[in-house]
């Protein structure tokens, strides 16, 4: 395999274009080229902008923004952290996206939140997701919940509750850690 890793993905796709463009229901709706664009990677690019504007939303109303990961009160400098580390799984969803002081966010950098310290901030986790997206604009909790319930495992299409999001999420942290083999912070 290390020998001839790089080979086997070209090789493959090759194959999937040619067993594809070969099937007659195929014939005349898709080209090679169409076919070959179908399985390009999306490049996803690193984006907390939503979450950076509901903190500045939420402090301009008075109330406190905690950082998750610290439990206190947020710095005036601060960084949005992808509970579920960008580098490793690249999800922006509002869900995965934590308010978190920068020096707790360089600390944690692409590794994953212990299991104890994922627990231990469940009630700020939930709150914050609550105040942000949920009691919020009726198109930001459709989009929270839409995007909680497509990503996450074990969640159905019309979850409302932050409950079942919050258990999702720890199951999707245990299979990325034992997957990717992902250090703990």
């Amino acid at each position: 395999m290390s020998l001839n890793g790089c080979w086997i993905e070209p090789v493959a796709i090759n194959e999937w274009v040619n067993v594809m463009s070969g099937y007659q229901m195929n014939k005349g709706q898709f080209d090679k080229q169409t076919l070959l664009s179908i399985l390009d990677w999306a490049k996803v690019e690193r984006n907390t902008t939503d979450a950076r504007h509901k903190v500045e939303e939420i402090k301009l109303s008075g109330e406190q923004v905690y950082c998750l990961w610290g439990k206190s009160k947020l710095p005036k400098k601060y960084d949005i952290d992808h509970c579920l580390p960008f580098a490793r799984w690249p999800n922006n969803d509002l869900w995965n996206l934590f308010p978190s002081a920068q020096k707790l966010n360089l600390e944690k950098s692409d590794k994953l939140a212990s299991n104890h310290r994922l627990q231990d901030s469940k009630e700020l986790i939930q709150h914050w997701w609550s105040r942000a997206w949920v009691l919020n604009k009726e198109h930001e909790e459709r989009r929270f919940f839409a995007e909680a319930n497509i990503s996450l495992l074990g969640l159905g299409r019309h979850n409302k509750n932050t409950e079942d999001i919050f258990e999702a999420l720890k199951l999707q942290h245990v299979r990325l850690r034992e997957m990717q083999q992902l250090k703990v912070w």
